[in-house]
């Protein structure tokens, strides 16, 4: 008989989460079957030993070759004992000479948690904690004092617990802001995100890995650094996190994981979906459809450039939004004629029933279910004409779910058509002081009176273009000249507010047509793209237009789009490549820069349709024909810094234009959508989206303007349509990123916020529909996580990353910093943050709840010098602190957790916090937003999978739950307000709504 074959097989799971496809899973499983029993030819019986983690112990179930060997064979491996644990420590010490200092393995049993009084029976330590000791020892090893492990190296590791976060946050914090900013979907993808089991790490590829960042290079040195701290571990062809106890560790990696777990799923499930569509010769019936390819197109256009979007997976949405768009047009089209239909027809039954009252209440119950059932449909279609038939059916009925959805839209932008008499309207433009609009038609250039406030006036018929067709218009900085490119030239007009616009000569343009036009800031200079390149005219002599001189041809190529920079000097080409001119003497123009990013899909150069520069000459932004926005900041024109890229969708960007503030950028695209980015203090990786998708337009969006005063977008489409987009003012630009600190004065008038951007912004809000920015962007020390006001409204704390300051707000022009910044606690406080802070109803107090697990109250009675009231509170989340409230009585203070669990404290006496009952548990997740009703008697939890619990506090220690969570947001809970009289919550959620 031959010689037994062992096959250990350590960490079983990973056969659950590596293999490709249910296939390769079985046929794995399947060999190690067959080498146990001996049943392939020419072999003898082997020995398997599968190490198998307890969650995953029913997956074994659902395959026969393992479910024998689980049911018979099985050994239950529990924790070490104490003197196992000590052996395990010992041992390997004295094999190889080195010495413990006595109190080093005592110290470690108590770390891990060990009970050291019972030598012999099993111990008690927390589960999967192993590793660190691991970790710490050789932490330690490496602090050794020659052959000795001293308990001075052990304690500067940090100990078992913060060993390794200790370890990764110093290796993370000693890389370069590029690196720092790969290393979250670099990790990210090393972890297999758990549902409904524990998350656990998987190998991937380093090819695959790194083919995933934006910047390859900055991926690279990431995963060089962790790897040199022995926290990745890299083999010929694959890379995997080396302690699995490292995801719950390190708080960073947990937060990245917590914060977003519902994408972090999402994009596992899509890594799957493409990978499947790829092996099946990308077969279309592969391809995701209807709210599943929505969810998914949403999630992807939330992570411009941050390498979360693989090219596969970019690949795999391109072709599903293609397909769905191939059918999208006609229905699109379908739905809104019904849906208009609906409207009229419904408007004249309920009032045609009312009038009469013949009918019966069913029979308006049926007239209201058919527009409330119109809206539904053409709230992804045609989002203006849903709100119109939500407010129908509110005058109809008025209802709390009708109320939400139209409290959800109102700080969305809505449009009224605007019809196109003839043609299709290729280009839109505003005059400057926004009393014309114009567009450019296959018929010519029609005109229209436009205001804000009112309807726009067709001012007769297209101005003739000869026997050409009108490709692009322009009016002078002045107002004074129109200007059309056409199929034959360039024509223009003088305009007047007292006269009808007359034609002036056509300048002798080179034969051929004229793409795009772009005048000067001063309007004596006007920049004509043709076929040819780009000629450059003098129109300060009105009658006689000159050619100054021409852009060389070879450089220019065929160009799509020009656009001139704010002070002149500048002229931005767009092409196959997009060429920075320097035309500060347009008589010599000599370019400054070129830029030539591949397409994101193919690899190869992709034209730039659209160019349009900031109105303060900063940034230059460009759509191109790979469905890429991109952005370059142009302080200095010789060297364009690259501010990222969005891809909103997967066809051409057509077009794309500024706020006459230079805080939004309007884009277009060939998917028949447009998009409003916040552009504010832009830097790579945090320029958003600010609105949901502006739907409605049934062919491609061919051309978007803003108007002067920036209340209106106007997209032109293929469709022979001009949609004006009310753009709310209720939206306030604070700064670059996410907001995550908001804070409402009591005496609502002013609002401060702060987030991303490191920066504090505190605004009027007296009139909400007007609101004004009082403080600017203020310097904080980091990025805010939280905001609170003092009860008085005179004194603001913000929580600025891993500290609290505090601010003397009494004049909210000039906030002024009081006393020194509160430091944060725990053992590594730089490695943690501060995540919330809340005062006490007397003013007096104040509760700052951090990552490292504590929650802080400070007597700030004398805001000038602050002191801790007692140690931090005891018995906090294992994990981290989310958020904090006082009931208004100011005795209990609620603590939600990034565990899911909400601690009460009776804090009548903060220098002797009292836990009050037993923990109350949240539905899903972190709690990330805690708040208690007018009366204290109830509290609104709000959890990271978008569901609301309330619970009845009137005694606290015996809290209960009432009734079923509150569910319809689809992502975190970020937000919760009680309004004055406790009738209505409001919530608000990532997924960008507010419920009532």
């Amino acid at each position: 008989m031959g010689a037994r074959v062992i096959v250990i097989v350590d960490q079983f799971e990973e056969v659950f989460t590596l293999c490709a496809d249910e296939t390769e899973r079985r046929t794995f499983i399947g060999l190690l079957g067959a080498l146990a029993s001996g049943t392939r030819e020419a072999e003898p019986a082997g020995l398997v030993v599968i190490g198998l983690r307890a969650d995953f112990y029913g997956r074994c179930a659902e395959y026969p070759e393992l479910r024998e060997a689980v049911e018979q064979d099985q050994v239950l491996v529990g924790p070490m004992s104490t003197a196992e644990l000590r052996e395990a420590i010992e041992r390997p010490a004295q094999e190889v000479g080195l010495e413990l200092e006595p109190g080093l393995v005592e110290l470690l049993l108590r770390d891990i948690g060990a009970d050291g009084g019972r030598e012999a029976g099993a111990g008690d330590y927390e589960a999967g904690r192993l590793p660190l000791i691991a970790y710490a020892l050789r932490e330690t090893w490496e602090r050794r004092s020659g052959s000795t492990l001293t308990v001075a190296g052990y304690e500067k590791t940090g100990g078992i617990r913060d060993a390794i976060a200790t370890a990764a946050e110093q290796t993370y914090e000693t890389l370069p802001e590029a690196s720092q900013q790969a290393t979250r979907p670099l990790f990210l993808r090393l972890v297999k995100i758990g549902e409904g089991t524990q998350d656990t790490r998987r190998s991937v590829s380093e090819a695959e890995l790194l083919s995933h960042s934006p910047v390859s290079s900055d991926a690279e040195a990431a995963l060089k650094e962790f790897t040199r701290a022995r926290l990745l571990t890299t083999s010929e062809d694959s890379v995997q996190i080396s302690h699995e106890a490292l995801l719950q560790a390190w708080p960073r990696l947990r937060q990245w994981i917590s914060n977003d777990r519902t994408g972090n799923l999402l994009g596992q499930q899509l890594e799957d979906d493409a990978t499947a569509w790829e092996r099946s010769g990308h077969d279309n019936s592969a391809l995701l459809r209807g709210s599943r390819l929505d969810t998914a197109l949403s999630w992807a256009r939330d992570r411009p450039g941050d390498g979360d979007v693989s090219p596969l997976v970019g690949s795999f949405l391109r072709d599903s939004r293609r397909q769905q768009a191939r059918a999208g047009h006609i229905r699109r089209a379908a739905v809104a004629l019904l849906a208009v239909a609906a409207l009229v027809a419904a408007t004249t039954a309920w009032f045609a029933v009312n009038r009469s009252g013949a009918a019966e209440a069913s029979s308006r119950e049926a007239i209201l279910n058919q527009v409330t059932a119109e809206a539904d449909q053409a709230a992804s279609t045609d989002s203006s004409l849903a709100a119109e038939l939500n407010v129908l059916a509110y005058q109809m009925k008025p209802s709390s779910t009708t109320y939400t959805k139209l409290i959800s839209a109102q700080d969305t932008p809505l449009a009224s058509v605007l019809p196109v008499s003839s043609g299709t309207p290729d280009s839109i433009a505003f005059s400057p002081k926004g009393n014309l609009l114009a567009a450019a038609t296959g018929a010519g250039v029609q005109l229209w009176s436009f205001s804000p406030s009112a309807v726009p006036r067709s001012l007769g018929s297209p101005l003739p273009v000869g026997p050409g067709t009108a490709d692009s218009i322009a009016f002078s900085p002045k107002g004074d000249l129109l200007a059309a490119a056409t199929s034959i030239g360039v024509q223009l007009w003088t305009i007047s507010s007292s006269a009808a616009p007359r034609p002036r000569p056509l300048p002798p343009v080179a034969s051929g047509s004229a793409d795009s036009i772009a005048f000067g800031p001063d309007g004596d200079i006007l920049a004509v793209a043709t076929g040819a390149g780009v000629q450059l005219w003098n129109l300060s002599i009105p009658s006689v237009p000159g050619l100054i001189g021409t852009l060389p041809t070879s450089a220019a190529g065929a160009v799509n789009s020009v656009a001139f920079s704010p002070d002149g000097r500048t002229l931005a080409v767009g092409a196959l490549s997009l060429q920075l001119w320097n035309v500060a003497n347009p008589v010599a123009p000599r370019v400054s820069a070129t830029i030539a990013p591949l397409d994101y899909y193919s690899g190869h150069l992709s034209p730039f349709l659209s160019v349009a520069f900031s109105p303060n000459g900063r940034l230059l932004a460009a759509g191109a024909a790979d469905a890429a926005i991109h952005l370059w900041g142009v302080a200095d024109p010789a060297r364009p810094v690259s501010l990222g890229y969005a891809r909103p969708d997967t066809e051409s960007v057509t077009s794309v234009a500024f706020s006459p503030n230079g805080d939004s950028l309007a884009t277009g695209s060939a998917d028949d959508m447009a998009w409003v980015y916040n552009v504010t203090g832009a830097d790579a990786y945090s320029w958003f989206n600010l609105y949901p998708v502006l739907t409605g337009h049934t062919g491609a969006i061919l051309a978007v303007a803003m108007s002067p005063d920036g209340s209106t977008l106007a997209t032109a489409g293929a469709d022979h349509t001009i949609r004006l987009w009310h753009l709310p003012r209720t939206v306030l630009f604070a700064q670059s990123g996410f907001v995550d600190g908001l804070a409402l004065s009591p005496s609502r008038d002013i609002l401060a916020s702060g987030g991303y951007g490191d920066t504090m912004t505190l605004w009027n809000v007296a009139n909400p529909a007007a609101p004004t920015d009082l403080s600017g962007a203020v310097a904080a020390s980091g990025m805010v996580n939280s905001i609170s006001f003092r009860p008085d409204g005179r004194l603001l704390a913000a929580a600025e990353h891993n500290v609290v300051q505090l601010w003397q707000v009494s004049d909210p022009r000039h906030p002024v910093r009081i006393g020194l910044p509160l430091p944060g606690f725990g053992p590594n406080t730089s490695a943690f943050y501060v995540t919330s802070v809340a005062f006490s109803p007397d003013g007096r107090t104040l509760a700052v709840g951090s990552f490292d697990h504590t929650v802080q109250v400070w007597d700030v009675a004398d805001p000038a010098h602050p002191v801790a009231v007692g140690p931090p509170l005891p018995g906090v989340p294992a994990q981290g602190v989310e958020s904090v409230s006082f009931t208004p009585n100011g005795r209990t203070l609620a603590v939600g957790g990034d565990d899911g669990k909400i601690r009460l404290w009776d804090v009548a006496d903060p220098s002797r916090p009292v836990p009050l009952g037993s923990l109350l548990t949240g539905n899903v997740g972190s709690i990330d937003a805690v708040a208690f009703n007018p009366d204290g008697q109830t509290l609104a939890i709000g959890d990271a999978a978008g569901s609301i619990e309330l619970w009845d506090v009137k005694d606290p220690a015996r809290a209960s739950l009432l009734g079923q969570p509150l569910t319809g947001q689809t992502s975190d809970i970020y937000s919760l307000a009680f309004s004055p009289d406790g009738h209505t919550l409001a919530s608000g959620s990532l997924d960008h709504s507010i419920r009532l």
